[in-house]
């Protein structure tokens, strides 16, 4: 599946990994910017569009 911007690891994938992934940060560029399906059925990766960054934080590509 094409992201609109690019893919950034959920929590869900975070804690699937024992921390080797870190949500809302960006996936291996091999998967860029076309995930397999499978990572996004199974929520472990969504659009840096659509992540929730929280308060205080910013994403890089937001000031470019």
């Amino acid at each position: 599946m094409k992201a609109k911007s690019h893919w950034v690891w959920t929590l869900k994938a975070e804690r699937d990994s024992r921390g080797r992934r870190q949500q809302g940060t960006r996936i291996d560029d091999m998967w860029q910017p076309d995930a397999p399906e499978w990572m996004v059925e199974q929520g472990l990766v969504v659009d840096a569009e659509d992540y929730d960054y929280g308060d205080g934080q910013v994403d890089l590509f937001d000031m470019i």
